[in-house]
């Protein structure tokens, strides 16, 4: 006679042949006499000897054996038959259980751009967390810095004089008219 190798068994005596594992179920032993030494593998969930399952998107199994598949963290995602949840990208965020990195939205001040969350420009901002694009300060506002989640509204300093937005809403500028002591400040004194 001779030993069934790895990832077989045989459960029936003075028998030629060794049985091969179920699909997705493995073990290292030799010898073995019944179906349930062969284990799920990781990224698959059922009972010892079969049928294994991919566990869904959204969860993952790390270990083999027969234990159930575990959702993915806030901030994480993973694809069908995962033995690891993978870590959204930066700059952005995921509820539990995401299914894929489509799920990673980038976070406020962000927006994407092939596949990255960078920084809105100056003049723009974002104050949600989706993959949509930076919007444009309008209406007497600025953003002078990079990643704004908001407009800041320029200042008025007489009742005659308003300041208007001035190089795609990146700082304040004085009406016709009025001058500015500092030509450098973001929300100058008309």
């Amino acid at each position: 006679c001779q030993e069934c190798p790895a990832d077989t068994y045989a459960d029936v005596h003075n028998t030629s042949t060794c049985v091969p594992c179920p699909e997705h179920a493995s073990h290292a032993q030799t010898k073995r006499t019944n179906v349930s030494a062969c284990l799920c593998d990781p990224g698959y969930s059922g009972p010892d000897g079969g049928p294994c399952v991919a566990c869904a998107a959204g969860t993952f199994k790390a270990e083999p054996g027969a234990a159930a598949c575990e959702e993915c963290g806030v901030n994480e995602y993973a694809y069908t038959a995962a033995t690891v949840c993978v870590a959204c990208h930066a700059n952005s965020s995921s509820f539990s259980a995401s299914p894929s990195v489509e799920y990673c939205l980038c976070d406020p001040g962000f927006y994407p751009s092939d596949g990255l969350c960078t920084m809105c420009h100056a003049g723009r901002f974002k104050n949600t967390t989706a993959n949509e694009p930076c919007r444009s300060c309008t209406g007497n506002t600025f953003a002078s810095e990079l990643g704004a989640t908001a407009c800041s509204s320029c200042l008025v300093f007489s009742p005659f004089s308003t300041a208007n937005p001035s190089e795609g809403g990146v700082r304040c500028q004085c009406i016709a008219g009025y001058t500015q002591t500092e030509l450098n400040l973001t929300t100058p004194a008309c």
